[in-house]
């Protein structure tokens, strides 16, 4: 065969040839710094190491990415950074967008939109965190009117009581205005992208290649409100807003703390400056309130949201009732109260475990109110007598059945309105609480009436000519459908011509009439020049079909009308001859005239009014937030090793900011404005290697989870030579570990403790095995011999727990008893 390559296969060992191989990592095709990396054999010898004056480290992390086990992470606020607009946030991982909450106000100002517009096409998913506006009022916009197309991630009951909210914001807007910004197709578009999850439920995302991987955890703050966990290999993420590290009486306390040491920490610095009052004396100050009033003769309004925090409020007024054997109605207000209620009576598990354990054991449901009325509309609440108590949307007294009820109680001395959340800024009802004492107030406020006079008349002209265009358009429908349907199942065989007629007559005369009729119509559709296939042939006859859409079969209400009206006039023969009149539906007289006004043509108009406030104006924090005490000591345990600070007033960010220099390094801290992009990439010394099955089978691997092994490994990093793809382009293969040579076999290696012990929980384990275990100066005493101290900084870094004492039995056992609290490699 004379192959060369055997020869020259032979003589390598000789020949003085080396193998030489180049890549650039960085400056290709480009005219960034120089960077470039040339392999002589087994010698690896970087040309240059430059760099430009913008130090970007993208352009070094990029340079070695296809080893290293470190994803380029990018934050950029689209709203709600350095103020208390609502939350949206662009988190970039790699080459993969997601969207991180999605929310409007009240005020829907398409403004605070337009860095989301910008960006909305580029996104891939979106987290929702909670179910209020302010964390996804958004979505139907952003869905309906600028193309969302990706998949929102929320939990259960952000799913459905996120409907509750935009259905009750959209309706609320829309009684009294005509409001146009999104409608209610747009809400159900945006519901129908949501995939649902449930706490702790991992979801791995793919996109571009890139696999990541989200799970919700309970922020204790709304009920299914979520605090996000997003992996991306060793790159850990926690988007963590609006959380409650307190237990309440309808949900549990968040999870936050137990998340230690993250890549990155997003949280907010809404309540940094702000102290709570503890839940007794907090409750104690609304009971005062609630009996002042009500022995007054005066009622209590609650501007509160739609299906999220009202919650705990029924429960807390429920139970109060109850305690005092209050006679006075408690009443919730808005567009889908009966709802609301009926979702939060299916959604125990997602709330504390008081109230499903009472379920449990005596069939006992909270939200089976004995002494709340559900109410819809204005007319239903005039059915009862003062004094009340109100729970109605909206907040911000910008728009709803709060709004209402505020113009008409404000100048009543007796009345009382209590805010339990501070509202968005420039709102009324910020206003009202920053000044409680105003006097009078300016209300510019949209109000439906009925059309009158011409309006009227040109309303009906328009609304007839609409009307019949409409009926003509349809019948042109219904005729081109029957023509088409007797096209196509039809066939006319009585023609004007001769030939036709006696061509007829012949397959009467005894014939098959079917197979004469068949050859007949193929011969005439050759000779037309017509290539079709023939429909059954019949006698010709119209059989008529039932037009359907995708709900089903159309009905037309005028057949069942008359079936009706024969029906009942049938009845009154039967039952004394009498003529039965066709009446319609009427309501009662005590209807609110609002309602009326769903019937007849209205026009909105903006009334300026001038308000006289007299009624007490009181602010009682039921916001379920954990306060700026709070957060400082939630920081403190987590230890993020980067922050992002969002959502915050100016002072309360830098204020967060300024105290969590102890926490982490100053130059790993962040507060973006928005608009602004960051960088967060965090740089390990952790990198992606292949293992050898020979040697994976060697491995000793320690579970320290349901779904998480370890295990040490000893080995040799081998890196293979570049291969050639399908297109026939080189590329490097991923390094992989390898068995050390024996002549390198370590006799062993230092014990390696995996896990993180807290002092607190090891007290309890000792107490619970007889000893005696007490802190005393920082340190835990063991029946008085044994002392524990955790040292937070040594030389590695990693925080460690020192055991001192005598040798003695004692010592020896809780030395082992500590043992077995890690995973030992």
């Amino acid at each position: 065969s004379f192959d060369v390559n055997l020869l020259v296969q032979s003589f390598s060992s000789l020949r003085m040839t080396s193998i030489i191989q180049f890549t650039p990592l960085c400056g290709a095709h480009s005219e960034e710094p120089l960077c470039y990396l040339l392999e002589i054999d087994e010698c690896r010898i970087l040309l240059d190491c430059g760099w430009d004056d913008s130090f970007d480290v993208n352009l070094l992390v990029q340079s070695f990415s296809s080893l290293r086990m470190t994803s380029i992470i990018q934050f950029t606020p689209l709203c709600g950074a350095h103020s208390e607009e609502p939350l949206c946030y662009l988190l970039e991982i790699d080459e993969c967008r997601i969207l991180l909450d999605c929310g409007w106000d009240d005020s829907f100002d398409v403004n605070l939109l337009k860095p989301l517009k910008r960006v909305i096409g580029k996104i891939n998913a979106v987290l929702v965190s909670h179910p209020d506006l302010e964390h996804l009022g958004a979505l139907p916009y952003a869905v309906g009117k600028l193309g969302l197309k990706a998949k929102i991630f929320g939990t259960v009951p952000v799913y459905k009581m996120g409907q509750m909210f935009m259905y009750d914001a959209y309706q609320s807007r829309k009684n009294s205005e005509d409001f146009d910004v999104f409608d209610l197709d747009d809400v159900d578009s945006a519901f129908d992208n949501f995939v649902q999850l449930k706490y702790s439920q991992r979801f791995s995302l793919s996109e571009k290649g890139i696999k990541i991987e989200i799970t919700p955890y309970a922020a204790g703050h709304m009920i299914g409100g979520t605090i996000w966990q997003i992996k991306r290999e060793a790159d850990v993420i926690v988007y963590a807003v609006d959380y409650n590290h307190k237990k309440e009486r309808h949900l549990s306390p968040t999870v936050l703390e137990t998340m230690s040491k993250p890549t990155l920490l997003i949280t907010d610095a809404q309540n940094a400056l702000n102290a709570q009052l503890e839940r007794r004396a907090r409750d104690a100050q609304l009971h005062e309130s609630i009996s002042s009033t009500l022995r007054n003769g005066g009622n209590i309004l609650f501007p509160v949201d739609t299906a999220g925090r009202v919650l705990e409020l029924l429960v807390v007024l429920e139970q109060n009732w109850l305690t005092h054997q209050r006679s006075q109605p408690i009443i919730l207000l808005n567009n889908v109260s009966f709802n609301v209620v009926e979702f939060a009576k299916s959604q125990l598990e997602w709330m504390s475990e008081a109230i499903g354990q009472k379920f449990i054991a005596n069939r006992e449901n909270a939200f089976s109110l004995k002494y709340v009325h559900i109410c819809h509309s204005l007319s239903e609440v005039k059915k009862f007598n003062s004094p009340m108590v109100v729970l109605c949307s909206m907040p911000s007294l910008s728009s709803g059945f709060a709004q209402e009820l505020f113009t008409s109680w404000a100048s009543d001395e007796n009345n009382t309105i209590i805010f339990t959340d501070r509202s968005r800024p420039n709102s009324l009802a910020r206003k009202l609480m920053e000044n409680p004492k105003i006097g009078t107030i300016n209300l510019d406020k949209w109000k439906r009436i009925p059309l009158s006079g011409q309006e009227l008349i040109d309303y009906e002209k328009a609304r007839k000519l609409e009307e019949e265009a409409a009926l003509a358009r349809k019948k042109a429908e219904e005729e081109k459908e029957n023509k088409e349907r007797l096209a196509s199942d039809l066939h006319h065989y009585e023609g004007e011509d001769t030939d036709v007629k006696s061509s007829l007559a012949f397959m009467w005369k005894g014939n098959d009439l079917h197979a004469n009729l068949v050859n007949y119509e193929r011969s005439r559709a050759e000779i037309n020049g017509e290539k079709k296939d023939l429909a059954y042939p019949m006698f010709p006859s119209y059989e008529r079909r039932s037009l359907y859409d995708e709900y089903g079969e159309i009905i037309r209400q005028e057949d069942y009308r008359e079936i009706a009206n024969r029906a009942t006039q049938e009845e009154a023969e039967m039952f004394g001859g009498e003529e039965v009149m066709d009446v319609e539906y009427e309501k009662n007289d005590d209807d609110d005239d609002d309602d009326n006004l769903l019937k007849i043509p209205t026009k909105c108009v903006l009334q300026s009014m001038k308000i006289s406030v007299a009624c007490k104006i009181q602010y009682i924090d039921f916001e379920g937030r954990s306060d700026g005490r709070s957060i400082k000591k939630i920081l403190n345990h987590v230890q993020p090793r980067k922050l992002v600070l969002i959502h915050g007033g100016p002072e309360a960010t830098k204020h967060l900011a300024s105290y969590c220099t102890k926490i982490v390094d100053s130059k790993s801290i962040f507060a973006p404005h928005v608009g602004e992009t960051v960088n967060v990439t965090e740089a390990t010394d952790l990198y992606r290697l292949h293992l050898k099955s020979n040697y994976f089978e060697s491995l000793n691997f320690v579970p320290v989870s349901s779904k998480s092994f370890i295990s040490f490994a000893d080995g040799i990093i081998m890196i293979p030579p570049q291969e050639l793809d399908e297109d026939g382009r080189p590329y490097q293969p991923e390094p992989y570990l390898d068995v050390l040579p024996s002549s390198q076999h370590n006799a062993g290696h230092p014990a390696i403790y995996v896990g993180d012990v807290k002092l607190s929980n090891f007290r309890q384990k000792l107490q619970d095995c007889g000893y005696k275990a007490e802190f005393r100066g920082g340190a835990l005493i063991v029946n008085g011999t044994v002392a524990l101290r955790r040292e937070q900084n040594t030389g590695s870094g990693n925080p460690s727990i020192h055991i001192e004492g005598a040798l003695s039995e004692d010592y020896y056992k809780v030395r082992e008893l500590l043992y077995s609290q890690f995973h030992i490699l």
